[in-house]
């Protein structure tokens, strides 16, 4: 039975789409070193506004500290440290970040693992 005026409804759909990627340097992480040192106006409940320090991570050496509120940037993650936050640089590629609140320090069970 063949009826033109019918309304067709879809109910289900499935494809396969193959897409050749161009070897551009478009859309690869950078393994350049990025030289990041600036300012980024940030809110963080409980602290309101405040300005924090962007850095690459890059730029931090094995063993630096940095104190929140700052942003450590990487070609693959952004660590955003809260005010009262400290990090260090591991050696290779992770950062430790102790977190305090009302002055009781706990330390981060985990190395936050970010590739430079």
């Amino acid at each position: 039975m063949r009826d033109e005026h019918s309304a067709v409804e879809v109910v289900a759909l499935r494809a396969r789409v193959v897409c050749p990627l161009e070897s551009r340097s478009e859309g690869r992480l950078s393994s350049a070193p990025q030289d990041l040192d600036s300012e980024r106006e940030t809110y963080f409940s409980g602290h309101g506004r405040s300005r924090a320090r962007v850095l690459s991570l890059d730029v931090l050496a094995a063993g630096q500290r940095l104190a929140g509120p700052a942003i450590v940037e990487s070609p693959l993650t952004t660590v955003v440290l809260e005010p009262g936050a400290v990090a260090e640089r591991r050696p290779g590629t992770g950062l430790i970040v102790t977190l305090t609140h009302e002055g009781n320090e706990e330390e981060a069970d985990r190395d936050v693992a970010v590739n430079g």
